[in-house]
């Protein structure tokens, strides 16, 4: 379940004068946005791929997930059915 943001971000461990410099939230949503786009634009399957997964389950199993869409998206580009994929 998630929990709402308060609208004042002032709070006993919030310093008022991070308050005083924090962007609008619609600013704070719009570089948040811009950022996913970027990673969705950038999938991490090429840095894994030169990085090297040895060793690390979990880039590992990133790297196998991102690799299957991509064929899977190769081969609809091609017209291939994805039988085994």
């Amino acid at each position: 379940m998630r929990t709402a943001i308060p609208r004042s971000c002032c709070s006993p461990v919030t310093s008022p004068a991070i308050c005083a410099t924090r962007p609008a939230d619609t600013v704070l949503r719009g570089t948040c946005a811009d950022r996913i786009a970027a990673l969705r634009r950038f999938p991490p399957l090429l840095a894994l791929a030169v990085r090297g997964v040895a060793y690390d389950a979990v880039a590992k199993e990133r790297f196998h997930i991102d690799g299957r869409k991509a064929l899977r998206r190769l081969a609809a580009a091609l017209d291939l059915s994805d039988q085994g994929l």
